[in-house]
């Protein structure tokens, strides 16, 4: 007898909820249940994904699907979810998902912000997800996370083309020296919205030069650890945004790889502004916990936030080790706990 896939399942369990429960914050349903497979606990997929169905709200109702003419005119309209969701997904009926997110992702990642950066995010599981298996539910759930982000789109101020001379501990240094005349609101992106009242904001993202992905989550884990006690939750997206950038360049073309990259950046700076108050990590000990350690602690913490910060850590840290990774996981799980 064939064993069920757990993410399918949790998929199926899914499937009648919307992008969002109270009115704003994101569903992080998808992406944690994908992250759990990920980290080799299939066994907590299906469980995990149970106890958080509850707090979502229904599917929104069908709509007609958005015309070539209204694609860019629509973005970033909460009320266009449903017609960006028909729209994926007659266009996956009709090619190869792997197509199809390479004629998305790109016209997305400017707006990679969008919903504290949740549709990016979401897209990035739905993707991982596929390469590892095919299967219906998964290629359903790309069509929801594209016709999410193209939804909730949204660009932030500065062009982030990484032609600067900064280096990004000088630009992050920066940063914290801005000031945001208007800070609190209920969800992450109401206050970053007062970014737009930063003069300076655009400048400092703009100086910053060539970087990579590695440099930019290894620095902002450490701006997780400098700024948990006060500013977890936010500072989580810091790290998670630039890690699942990584898939999301495979379906971006050469030439617009930088662009990507200074996207996240911009994004990962402007919860720095709104949420930081120090760039630079506190000393800390080396955590002595395994690999498999850390993860029980996030499987065990239940917290979809402390689990997709201790997924994406652990893989930048096989990736490029550094201790900042394994200490920010360490913490979010302690943290924060359902």
């Amino acid at each position: 007898m064939t064993r069920p896939d757990p993410l399918d399942e949790a998929l199926d369990l899914l499937a009648p909820y919307g992008t969002e429960w109270l009115s704003g914050l994101s569903n992080h349903g998808p992406m944690a249940a994908e992250a759990l497979l990920r980290m080799g606990r299939p066994d907590a997929v299906v469980p995990w994904t149970e106890q958080y169905v509850g707090r979502l709200e229904p599917l929104p109702l069908p709509a007609e699907p958005v015309e070539d003419d209204a694609w860019s005119a629509r973005l970033g309209s909460p009320d266009a979810f449903a017609a960006y969701y028909a729209r994926a997904s007659a266009e996956l009926r009709d090619a190869a998902w792997h197509e199809v997110a390479r004629s998305w992702i790109p016209r997305l990642v400017p707006g990679i912000w969008g919903a504290a950066a949740h549709g990016g995010l979401r897209t990035a599981h739905a993707v991982r997800s596929l390469a590892v298996h095919e299967s219906a539910k998964r290629t359903d759930e790309l069509a929801r996370a594209l016709a999410y982000w193209a939804s909730v789109y949204e660009e932030l101020p500065g062009q982030p083309v990484l032609k600067g001379s900064r280096s990004l501990d000088d630009a992050m240094a920066e940063v914290v020296t801005l000031d945001l005349p208007t800070r609190g609101g209920w969800l992450i992106t109401e206050t970053v919205a007062g970014i737009v009242d930063v003069p300076d904001f655009p400048s400092v993202v703009e100086s910053l030069g060539p970087t990579t992905v590695s440099e930019i989550t290894r620095a902002f884990a450490g701006v997780y650890l400098a700024n948990a006690d006060h500013a977890a939750i936010a500072l989580v997206h810091s790290v998670t945004a630039p890690n699942t950038l990584r898939i999301l360049l495979d379906f971006a073309p050469p030439e617009a790889r930088d662009a990507a990259i200074g996207a996240a950046w911009r994004a990962s700076a402007a919860l720095l502004l709104a949420f930081g108050t120090n760039p630079a990590e506190p000393d800390q000990k080396p955590v002595e916990a395994s690999r498999d350690e850390l993860i029980d602690r996030a499987v065990e913490s239940r917290d979809e936030h402390a689990i997709k910060l201790t997924a994406a850590c652990l893989e930048e840290d096989g990736i490029e080790p550094d201790p900042r990774y394994l200490a920010a996981a360490a913490d979010v799980s302690a943290r924060l706990r359902d």
